[in-house]
């Protein structure tokens, strides 16, 4: 008689225990993810601040190619800061059915 409540008790137990691992799992790969993108973010940033201190002491063909990376780069910050909600976060983070890009 006892043996029939316990069961069920434990499939329940272990169907939970499932649920929070799996929570916990999908909590550190969007951590994770977040953390290199910010990572990313830094080093173009730093990669921008460096090249701009370069233009003045540059000139002709390098000095206009210099500036085309340094806008190209710019850009590329914004998109990444600006956090749209159809691409902003990891693949699969937009619910199911949602549409969203691949990471550049």
């Amino acid at each position: 008689m006892l043996a029939l409540p316990l069961a069920i008790s434990g499939r329940f137990g272990k169907g939970a225990q499932t649920h929070a691992i799996s929570s916990s799992v999908e909590a550190a790969n969007l951590r994770s993810f977040f953390q290199a993108k910010t990572i990313r973010q830094t080093t173009l940033r730093t990669a921008v601040e460096e090249a701009t201190f370069r233009l003045p002491a540059t000139d002709g063909a390098a000095l206009r190619a210099l500036n085309r990376q340094v806008e190209a780069s710019n850009v590329t910050v914004a998109r990444r800061e600006s956090e749209p909600a159809t691409g902003g976060g990891p693949p699969g983070a937009h619910g199911p059915g949602a549409p969203c890009r691949g990471r550049a």
